[in-house]
């Protein structure tokens, strides 16, 4: 649980500033942080994790499964032995990301993607773009190495409210690691607590 709250942190939200400038932080966070859109009205936010597939660049998305759970149908399929059974299968969605000269959003990038595979219990989803190589950066994992401590800078992007807020980056630090919560449906867990500013639909 310690390393999947790691990764929810690192992968959603935060980054360790080392080298590199806020402002060089931010704008690299930009790059990765895409709109998921799962219907007429339903947006979130997720992150572009790049992976070579066959020789070729292609584009993930880690986000949450309840973005994307009224894509979920199940249907009647009858299997080669002639047996009937119940098979979960999820239609597409869409990832967006802006497009930007400087201060100005000048267009926007829109690609269907395909839902791999999800996790309501730690409401968990993952998503891979139709398109190969469309997103040149995506996100690192660095799980093996020690957790940030307290004091650490990291910033969060996401798209509150949805597409009209995307790649909004607020910044903090983590205040404590190993917390112990229990979430209702979930069961207790350990997590690492941050102060950045999270907003509602990020």
């Amino acid at each position: 649980m310690r390393a999947l709250a790691l990764a929810l942190i690192l992968a959603l939200s935060a980054v360790q500033v080392l080298a590199a400038a806020p402002q060089e932080v931010a704008a690299d966070l930009q790059q990765v942080c895409v709109t998921i859109r799962s219907g007429d009205s339903i947006q979130g936010s997720g992150v572009v994790v790049t992976r070579p597939v066959d020789g070729q660049s292609a584009n993930f998305v880690l986000t949450a499964y309840h973005v994307v759970q009224n894509l979920r149908e199940v249907k009647d399929v009858i299997t080669a032995d002639g047996q009937s059974r119940k098979q979960v299968v999820y239609r597409d969605a869409a990832v967006t990301r802006e497009l930007r000269q400087g201060t100005r959003t000048v267009g926007r990038t829109l690609v269907d993607v395909e839902v791999l595979n999800g996790d309501p219990e730690r409401d968990l989803a993952l998503l891979r773009l139709r398109a190969l190589g469309v997103f040149a950066k995506g996100i690192e994992f660095y799980l093996d190495e020690k957790a940030p401590g307290p004091g650490s800078a990291v910033f969060h992007c996401a798209s509150p409210g949805g597409e009209q807020n995307a790649a909004s980056v607020t910044g903090g630090q983590v205040c404590q690691l190993g917390r112990i919560f229990e979430r209702e449906g979930f069961g207790k867990g350990e997590y690492d607590q941050c102060d950045t500013a999270a907003l509602p639909g990020s």
